[in-house]
């Protein structure tokens, strides 16, 4: 509207300039106006005055005036009286007793104005003394909110809108449009009270309204629903809500909602992903006011129903947990995997993506098989989901169940028909040593230990062991091996068994020839049994300890023993291994190996340990878990002469152990950390982790 009385205005502008071309003659389609000079000059108002010195050729519909302080004809910016009686004479005048500031020179044009042309007189300047205020008579309606359009009626307003100030209490309003007898206004958005008095002032005089202005202030009816989750619709129901969205803000608590749509009765929001506790009040703050909801708004709690993968597999898995009531923004969820914080790569209100901690697989090298809780906190809820995740990661280590027996150490083992084979051993409980004679049978099937027969002759630890032709045999051996009163009669042990797995029976054959002793090493070797080194006897006077260098062989077909020489130090911290192909002994820092009843030394990894395990997988040797390196065992290739490290967690490392070989897969049973005997089982698989 405002754009289209400027162009109206402009038009006139032009016309004034085609007036200025003269016809005497009174033919001429457009009127002739000139403008007069001003009287009656008071601090009440002045007199316009003007004539018609040419009517034209159409009749005359409007003439008047305009006036600005600016000496430029830009009707936009100017005030103006217009007046339509039936002029008879030539010449008329305009009484303003408003809209004249005092002080201010003025640039004053008459009009006059056809059906299809306005013509424009010269300026006249004069300098105002002031001039009397403006009336308001009424307006309309008389009640009503922030955004409504008021009416008021009245005279001496001034047709510039900025010259008139409207004013509901002491808050201004916007005028949107202006004339002399009308106004309209915006109701503002920010009331102090809710009945006020409505004025209208023009430099400085001010009319009040003879009736007050009744502010009808929002109310909250209705809010549903009063649970939810984020993301979801809440719709606020009520009276006198404004319907511009920049002046209504809705808060849960202390977070600020997003508003989708409203009306003077309804305003639709959205729960806020930043809520942070499960129950909040619900406030609105409109044109002034804020109105709170009795009733708090609950949010739902997350719940979660399935997991994809169905379980995890490998270490910083990506997990998709789905469920409901989750958090969309992903910083305002939180996920712990078995009490260990996760990742949270991606959010939905239904989908939480994770990726699964360190911790869920504490150390690379051991398998995991648990159901790991699964917990969330969102807002200030926390919840246990009612499945679990489960875990299988299959790894290098394995813990299988416990062996039942007894914990110990310095125990023997083998491996007969797809099944292992372990018993005697020594346990230690405050300084009080325990010998045994129990025998057990590990299957890896079922993953279950079975008792045998025990081992015949006296309880023993420190014995050895070795397979032919899928027979045990079994030997040596102390009941006393920390004993001050050692020797090599009663307390070192020469008798030998074979066991047969099959009928879980003993027979004993050939005693060892060699003195009786403990921590003996031994191997078989083309259906030999080889067995040498080891403790034999009390302490040397010079406190050294009587340790052998003696290597024996056994024949099973002749049931005899043989010297074969010196192994190349005595020691009795060797242990033998068998590859199939040749015999090993490993001795502290050394590698030997046999053939032929010569001996070589092989350039194996130094451990400077002793009391270790060794066994042969796949072509490798592996040797290690002893007293300094409790917490690995070296794979070493005897062709490449290439080691690896094969750690375990430090906390499961040990010596002393037993193991046995069942379908490429080494099983090592108990052993001692110096403080505890231990009775647990961990299977060894080198081809694994596969990735």
């Amino acid at each position: 509207m405002k754009q289209l009385v400027k162009n109206l205005w402009l038009a006139l502008i032009v016309l004034q300039l085609a007036s200025c071309e003269k016809d005497n003659s009174g033919s001429q389609p457009f009127p002739e106006v000139n403008t007069l000079d001003i009287t009656n000059v008071s601090s009440e108002g002045a007199t316009f005055n003007a004539e018609i010195k040419m009517r034209g050729q159409s009749p005359i519909e409007r003439y008047g005036f305009v006036w600005s302080a600016i000496e430029h004809l830009d009707t936009t910016i100017m005030d103006k009286v217009i007046l339509s009686d039936n002029m008879e004479s030539g010449k008329f005048s305009a009484t303003i007793s408003s809209t004249l500031k005092e002080g201010e020179t003025y640039a004053v044009y008459a009009f006059a104005k056809t059906g299809e042309y306005a013509v424009f007189g010269k300026s006249i300047q004069f300098k105002s003394l002031g001039s009397k205020g403006p009336v308001v008579t009424s307006f309309s309606p008389e009640t009503g909110s922030w955004g409504d359009t008021i009416t008021i009626r009245g005279k001496n307003f001034s047709y510039v809108g900025y010259e008139n100030t409207v004013k509901l209490g002491t808050i201004q309003a916007l005028v949107t449009s202006a004339s002399d007898t009308l106004l309209t206004i915006r109701v503002p958005e920010k009331l102090i009270e809710d009945k006020v008095n409505l004025s209208v002032s023009i430099f400085g005089n001010t009319s009040i309204a003879p009736n007050m202005f009744n502010y009808l202030v929002p109310e909250i009816t209705k809010i549903e629903p009063l649970n939810g989750s984020f993301g979801d619709t809440i719709t606020i129901s009520g009276n006198n809500f404004t319907n511009d969205i920049r002046y209504n803000k809705v808060f849960f608590g202390d977070v600020s909602a997003i508003i989708t749509s409203l009306s003077n009765k309804e305003i639709k929001v959205i729960v806020p992903g930043a809520l942070n506790q499960t129950l909040s009040s619900i406030k609105l703050e409109s044109t002034g006011h804020q109105l709170v909801y009795g009733t708090q708004f609950r949010l739902d709690a997350p719940v979660v129903e399935s997991y994809n993968p169905a379980s995890a597999t490998k270490p910083n898995q990506e997990i998709i947990i789905t469920g409901k009531n989750f958090n969309p923004a992903t910083q305002y969820n939180t996920v712990f995997i078995d009490g260990y914080q996760a990742s949270i790569t991606d959010a939905t209100d239904t989908t939480l993506k994770i990726i699964l901690p360190d911790e869920a697989i504490p150390f690379y090298q051991i398998s995991r098989f648990a159901n790991l809780s699964v917990s969330l906190s969102i807002a200030d809820q926390n919840i246990t989901a009612t499945d679990s995740l489960p875990i299988a990661w299959h790894s290098t280590w394995t813990r299988k169940k416990d062996f039942p027996g007894a914990g110990r150490y310095k125990g023997i083992a083998f491996t007969s028909n797809g099944k292992g084979y372990y018993g005697t051993g020594i346990s230690n409980v405050l300084n009080d040593y325990t010998y045994y004679s129990d025998f057990w049978e590990y299957d890896p099937t079922t993953d279950s230990w079975t008792r045998k027969t025990d081992v015949p002759g006296n309880p023993r630890a420190g014995a050895v062991s070795f397979i032919i032709n899928n027979q045990g045999y079994v030997g040596t051996g102390s009941d006393h091996m920390y004993s001050s009163s050692q020797n090599e009669d009663t307390n070192h042990f020469k008798d030998f068994y074979r066991y047969d797995a099959t009928t879980d029976s003993w027979t004993r054959i050939a005693d060892f020839a060699g003195i009786g002793r403990h921590s003996a090493a031994a191997f078989s070797y083309n259906d030999m049994g080889y067995v040498g080194t080891g403790y034999w006897g009390n302490d040397k006077p010079d406190g050294a300890w009587q340790v052998a260098d003696d290597m024996w062989r056994y024949d099973p077909v002749n049931n005899n023993w043989t010297e074969i020489g010196k192994f190349p130090r005595a020691t009795n911290s060797a242990i033998g291994i068998n590859d199939g192909n040749s015999g090993y002994i490993y001795d502290t820092d050394s590698l030997f190996v046999y053939t032929e009843s010569e001996w070589g030394k092989l350039n194996a990894p130094v451990l400077q340990s002793w009391d270790n395990i060794g066994f042969s997988l796949n072509g490798n040797l592996y040797f290690g878990m002893g007293s300094t390196n409790s917490a690995l065992i070296w794979e070493y290739n005897p062709i490449s002469g290439t080691a690896t490290k094969r750690p375990i967690d430090p906390e499961d490392g040990r010596l002393s152990a037993s193991v046995f070989v069942i379908d490429g897969k080494a099983y090592i049973v108990g052993g001692t950390n110096g403080s505890q005997t231990k009775n647990d089982v961990w299977e060894f698989d080198p081809t694994l982790p596969a990735e």
